[in-house]
């Protein structure tokens, strides 16, 4: 069952137990109770839905002995913004010379009534006879730094069973499932996600509810809601219509990475970009009260967004293609360029114009059919590009937002090879691609699919 654990990975919240120490504290409780995001799985209950045993998935697990793997499981984000895993422990000598005999594990030791060990040299591994947990990723210099965070964690008299993450946590069905703040998530996920609230949201105060299946063939299906912290429902997305399959003919540059489909008002979409707290994520780029502020709010109907190059800190180059209320609204740019001449606008010979943008290329036009092109972050014609057909999937009409991440083609891209501790790229192979579609109403879907073997 290598696709439960791939999933976990790429979730950075493997989960592992749920049962209660003599001493009366709740292994979980190791967990701190501010912890931004907590997530659970339940070994056994996964394996036996997917008509496996469960050794078959603790077969690919780097530890077996000493683990109680018949246990729920919980993983988590801490307070201070590191990923952590904690799994319950029947036997912690079995746990101690398991780990002794792997080439994985380093700098094993024990003090402070912890056994002590790091996993693939930047993962902190502590554990006694309750519970294991391993934090991480450790960078060079904070070895000591982690292991007074972990010494802590384990002897907090509070726990995670204090918040209300944790109880919400507990009342939601399903054999994996997570609760986390929408401000804690990777930046890609939380852009998408922040995509169904109102542009004036402040993420902190937004919590995502989310479950998990297994599905046929293998697919990962995660089904997500946004409540308020009050357990109320985030004012409905602001400057987003449901689109309505008028890309369907476009073409994608054989470069891209990822793309996105979506109806806009783009006067309404504009306004919410302008928010500090709403402009944060895959569109934090094009926040802007210039002229790009001026070009997005042009938008009226669908608009395709292509993700064509993604730099080693989260820059990107974006391909846009969109339907327009009025092309004539090129006309207005020309006194705007007048008006604003610090802004170094220039026309192109095309009839469209270029400039800078938060110190990135940013070129845009209008196609003999009327739709808007635009291109930001990397400097390159507007025509003229190789392409390749790319079919759209039919189910996004009547979406408000559809998106597809063609995993493989980040491999080897800076941005991710810093991720996981430069293992990201081992789990982006795995996995063909991963879909997001948000209809309305706060509820949203992300399947990750698999690549197919051959047999």
């Amino acid at each position: 069952m290598n696709v439960m654990y791939r999933f976990l990975g790429i979730w950075l919240l493997v989960a592992c137990a749920l049962c209660f120490a003599s001493c009366g504290k709740a292994y979980y409780n190791v967990i701190p109770e501010s912890s931004p995001a907590i997530a659970s799985f339940d070994f056994t209950q996964m394996a036996s839905e997917a008509g496996e045993d469960a050794k078959a998935l603790t077969d690919i697990l780097p530890l077996k002995s000493g683990i109680d793997f018949s246990q729920p499981a919980y993983g988590f984000i801490s307070p201070n913004g590191y990923y952590g895993v904690v799994v319950a422990v029947n036997d912690e000598d079995d746990l101690a010379r398991e780990i002794q005999k792997s080439h994985d594990f380093s700098a094993v030791d024990r003090s402070s009534d912890l056994h002590w060990a790091l996993w693939k040299s930047n993962w902190q591994l502590a554990w006694n006879d309750e519970a294991l947990l391993m934090l991480g990723p450790v960078v060079a210099g904070e070895q000591s730094f982690m292991r007074r965070t972990v010494s802590a964690m384990f002897n907090s008299s509070k726990g995670i069973d204090r918040s209300p993450l944790f109880e919400s946590l507990e009342k939601q069905g399903g054999n994996a499932k997570m609760v986390a703040r929408l401000s804690c998530l990777p930046a890609l996920l939380r852009g998408m996600l922040a995509l169904q609230c109102s542009g004036s949201v402040d993420a902190d105060s937004v919590i995502l509810e989310s479950s998990c299946i297994i599905a046929d063939g293998g697919r990962i299906v995660m089904d997500n809601e946004l409540k308020t912290t009050d357990g109320g429902n985030p004012a409905k997305a602001s400057g987003l219509k449901q689109y309505n399959g008028g890309m369907s003919g476009e073409r994608l540059a054989g470069n891209t990475k990822a793309f996105m489909l979506m109806g806009m008002d783009g006067e309404k979409f504009a306004e919410r970009l302008g928010s500090e707290k709403s402009a944060k994520g895959l569109f934090a780029v094009l926040k802007s009260t210039t002229v790009m502020g001026k070009v997005i709010a042009a938008i009226r109907g669908d608009a395709l967004f292509s993700l064509e190059d993604i730099d080693k800190d989260g820059n990107v180059s974006l391909h846009i293609v969109a339907d327009v209320k009025d092309p004539a609204f090129m006309d207005s740019i020309s006194q705007y360029k007048k008006n604003n001449p610090q802004e170094h606008i220039v026309k192109t010979p095309d009839g469209g114009y270029e400039c800078s943008v938060g110190g990135k290329y940013f070129a845009f036009g209008i196609r003999k059919d009327g739709k808007l092109v635009c291109r930001y972050g990397k400097k390159a014609e507007l025509q003229g590009e190789e392409k390749s057909v790319q079919a759209f999937v039919a189910g996004a009409k009547g979406e408000m937002c559809h998106a597809k991440f063609f995993l493989p083609k980040f491999v080897g891209t800076p941005f991710f090879a810093g991720l996981l501790g430069g293992k990201a790229d081992g789990l982006l192979r795995k996995y063909s691609g991963i879909t997001y579609s948000f209809s309305g109403e706060g509820r949203s879907k992300i399947v990750l699919e698999p690549i197919k073997q051959v047999k």
